[in-house]
């Protein structure tokens, strides 16, 4: 918040994707950082975490979860994490 109690609001950049793909991504905590969970992908869900908040260049992969086969495949579906071990 600014002094004003007000919310600032920013524009950030997403992970850096091969050519030709679109972010299909749900944003969330993940610790004290932002992660973003990209769903765009047929056969993994990639989740991807900035170290740096506001610096474009420090998103890291962090987790690359296979989907079940039955699951693979085009989505237009966002996922989010429940939970982190």
């Amino acid at each position: 918040m600014n002094e004003r109690g007000e919310q600032d609001f920013s524009r950030l950049s997403c992970p850096t994707l091969p050519k030709g793909r679109r972010s299909l991504g749900g944003i969330a905590v993940f610790g004290d950082c932002l992660c973003l969970c990209d769903n765009t992908s047929h056969d993994d869900i990639v989740i991807w975490v900035m170290k740096e908040y506001g610096v474009e260049k420090s998103w890291k992969k962090k987790f690359v979860i296979s989907k079940s086969p039955n699951l693979a495949g085009e989505s237009e579906e966002y996922v989010y994490p429940s939970k982190f071990f």
